[in-house]
C-alpha cells in the first residue's frame, strides 16, 4: 500500500514539473496574444470635461496641414475620423491623400468614408497600427495631408463606439438622443432620472442641462432648453450629450443640437361668388372672417 502511494506521489510530482516547464517554455518563446477589439475596456478613461472636445488644440502650429477632427475606435481595429464641421474639406480635396498620424510618428493611410449629416461632416477611416495595440490608453490620430515626421502634442484617448452619443433628433416637444453603452443590461434599463442632457459648446464645461424623460435601449428623450440659454453662443453649433448624474460624467458625443423647425400651416383658401346682372363673379379669400365690399358696377 505504501509502495502504491509513493508511486502516485512521484507520478504527480513529475506531472507538475513537466507542466511547469512546458508553461515557461511557451511563455518565453510565444508572445502573449494581442488585445482583441472584443475585450477592450468598455469605457475609455476620459476626463469628464474632455468628453465633447474635438482634437484640434495646437495642431496647426505643430503638424503641417493638420485638420481638426475627433476619432472613434470601431471593431476590427478601424478608426473613424470625423472632421470638425467648422473646417469643412472642399470636395476636390477629399480624394487625398490623407494620413492618420499617431504618436511616435506611426502612421496609417486615411481613406474617405462618407459624410455625416446635421451638420455636414466629412469622415475618413484608417487602421489602428498593430504596434499600438498594447499601448493604453489608445491615442487619437491627427488627420493630415502631410505624411512628414512631426512632433505631436499629447493625444487625447480614442473614443469608443460602444460608449458614445452618436446622433440626435429634435422634435417640437423634446430632443431625442441615440446613445450606446448605457442600457446594455439584458432586460433592464437605467432610470431616466439617472441622467441629464447637456447642451453646450466644445468644452462642455458651462453646458445647459435639462431633464431626461425617457430611457429605453439606445433612446433617451430630453426636454428642450430655453432659447435664451444660448443667447451668447454667437449662432455657433451646439453639441449635445448625456451626463450620468451620480458620476458627473459626460458621455462622449458626435451629436449636435438643431432646434426643430416650426412648420407654418397655410390657412385654407375660400371662394366667394356673387351673381350680378346674370354674371357670376368670384374672388379667392385668404381668410374668412369678414367679407370685403365688392364694387360690381
Amino acid at each position: 500500500m505504501a509502495c502504491n502511494i509513493r508511486t502516485i506521489f512521484i507520478a504527480s510530482l513529475a506531472s507538475i514539473v513537466f507542466l511547469t516547464s512546458l508553461y515557461h517554455h511557451h511563455h518565453l518563446f510565444h508572445p502573449q496574444p494581442i488585445i482583441s477589439s472584443e475585450n477592450l475596456p468598455l469605457h475609455p478613461h476620459i476626463h469628464p470635461n474632455y468628453a465633447i472636445q474635438e482634437h484640434h488644440h495646437h495642431q496647426q502650429q505643430i503638424v503641417p496641414d493638420s485638420i481638426p477632427s475627433v476619432s472613434i475606435l470601431l471593431p476590427a481595429w478601424e478608426v473613424l475620423v470625423v472632421v470638425s464641421p467648422a473646417t469643412p474639406i472642399p470636395p476636390d480635396f477629399i480624394a487625398g491623400p490623407f494620413t492618420c498620424l499617431f504618436p511616435n510618428n506611426v502612421s496609417s493611410p486615411a481613406k474617405p468614408a462618407g459624410f455625416l449629416p446635421a451638420p455636414y461632416r466629412t469622415t475618413f477611416k484608417c487602421d489602428f497600427p498593430t504596434i499600438l495595440h498594447r499601448r493604453l490608453p489608445f491615442p487619437q490620430p491627427i488627420l493630415t495631408r502631410s505624411p512628414e515626421r512631426s512632433t505631436l502634442p499629447q493625444s487625447p484617448e480614442l473614443l469608443r463606439w460602444n460608449f458614445l452619443v452618436y446622433d440626435s433628433l429634435s422634435t417640437e416637444n423634446d430632443v431625442v438622443l441615440f446613445v450606446k453603452g448605457l442600457n446594455h443590461r439584458q432586460g433592464g434599463y437605467r432610470l431616466a432620472n439617472e441622467f441629464r442632457c447637456v447642451f453646450g459648446d466644445d468644452d462642455g464645461v458651462n453646458g445647459v442641462k435639462t431633464t431626461v424623460t425617457t430611457s429605453y435601449q439606445e433612446v433617451f428623450r430630453c426636454r428642450i432648453p430655453e432659447t435664451s440659454a444660448f443667447s451668447n453662443s454667437g449662432g455657433g453649433r451646439i453639441r449635445i450629450s448625456l451626463e450620468m448624474s451620480e458620476q458627473k460624467r459626460v458621455v462622449p458625443t458626435l451629436a449636435y443640437y438643431t432646434p426643430a423647425r416650426k412648420v407654418v400651416v397655410e390657412q385654407p383658401k375660400s371662394l366667394l361668388c356673387a351673381v350680378h346682372h346674370g354674371l357670376q363673379r368670384c374672388q379667392v379669400l385668404e381668410r374668412v372672417g369678414c367679407v370685403p365690399f365688392f364694387d360690381w358696377g
